[in-house]
């Protein structure tokens, strides 16, 4: 009876390194395309997009001055203690 519990033991096998190589080669292949897409201009928040200034949106309103508040309201609250 012990060496059937043996055999169902030594049946078991490790699982192969390949899952983990793939992954690392997919992760691999995804950052580098993720890096060409941005570099390349593909997507409007890469380089491109670090072009534009800070200045241009404030002369290009310049004329129209602030926008009117809407009406603000004052709720008074109890302290809370946070221990």
């Amino acid at each position: 009876m012990v060496d059937a519990v043996a055999d169902t033991t030594e049946g078991a096998s490790k699982p192969g390194k390949l899952p983990l190589i793939l992954g690392i080669i997919l992760a691999l292949a995804g950052g580098a395309g993720g890096y060409f897409a941005v570099a390349s201009g593909l997507l409007p928040f890469g380089s491109s997009a670090a072009h534009k200034t800070v200045g241009d949106d404030v002369a290009d309103n310049h004329d129209q001055g602030p926008d009117a508040l809407p009406d603000i309201a004052f709720v008074p609250l109890e302290p809370i203690v946070v221990s």
